[in-house]
């Protein structure tokens, strides 16, 4: 997309990925102009309310999911959501894409298949564009993971697992609790600046 002379110069829209590892569905694909820290958490809450809670979810190490790194003392809110939810996160390492398979091979076929093809100009045509792509990588194109056995994820897997729902309360102290007695490697720079290492 073309940048905005007023605004963002790169990502212009981006999208939100949700992918389950175990049936390899795209459960939810949202396209935003101004995705931050809390629009992050708003969408994803969103996808749970509808999918259910996952046991564990796994991230890359985008600002807006694990905030900032340096001289922290607590996790990002994204991460306490999930935490405070009973949720294990496992947040990549840097230059690992490989740890996050599911969903970056979904980037390439989506970058690939309906991006470069669709040329989309504008947030509501990336909306429009990716969810008719949802509904074909989901019902139409066949896929090779282990569980799809060369057919569509949605016809492989008509029916998702079960989940549990989302709790009516959440103690927002919980992930306190999460992190109770986990270990933090900490490292002193050269200018005396201490920087503590995501969770583990």
């Amino acid at each position: 997309m073309p940048p905005d002379p007023e605004g963002k110069q790169q990502h212009v829209v981006e999208v939100l990925n949700t992918v389950d590892v175990g049936t390899s569905i795209l459960l939810d694909a949202q396209g935003c102009g101004d995705f931050s820290m809390a629009t992050t958490i708003e969408t994803v809450a969103q996808t749970i309310q509808t999918y259910g809670l996952p046991e564990r979810i796994t991230i890359d190490r985008d600002h807006r999911f694990v905030g900032n790194n340096i001289q922290r003392d607590c996790p990002s809110p994204f991460l306490r959501f999930w935490l405070c939810l009973g949720v294990q996160v496992t947040i990549c390492p840097p230059r690992r894409p490989d740890l996050n398979g599911f969903v970056e091979r979904y980037h390439r076929t989506y970058d690939q298949e309906c991006l470069q093809v669709e040329r989309p100009a504008d947030c509501e045509s990336v909306q429009t564009v990716t969810a008719a792509f949802r509904q074909h990588y989901n019902f139409e194109r066949p896929h090779q993971g282990v569980s799809c056995d060369n057919q569509p994820p949605r016809v492989a897997c008509p029916v998702l697992p079960a989940r549990p729902s989302v709790p009516a309360l959440v103690d927002p102290d919980r992930w306190i609790d999460a992190l109770d007695g986990q270990h933090f490697v900490r490292k002193v720079q050269r200018d005396t600046s201490v920087r503590i290492d995501t969770i583990r």
